[in-house]
C-alpha cells in the first residue's frame, strides 16, 4: 500500500494536509454554486 492515495490519506489522518484540502473542496463547491446560478439566470 504505497500509492499516492494511500499517502494521501495517511497524510489527512495526521491532519497535515486537512485543511488546505477542505478549503480547496469548498472553493470548488462553492464556484460550482455560483456557475450553476448564472447558467440559471442566463436562461431565463
Amino acid at each position: 500500500m504505497d500509492t499516492p492515495a494511500y499517502k494521501w490519506a495517511i497524510r489527512e489522518i495526521e491532519g497535515l494536509d486537512s485543511k488546505e484540502s477542505l478549503a480547496s473542496w469548498e472553493i470548488v463547491r462553492l464556484a460550482s454554486i455560483h456557475r450553476f446560478k448564472e447558467n440559471i439566470e442566463k436562461g431565463q
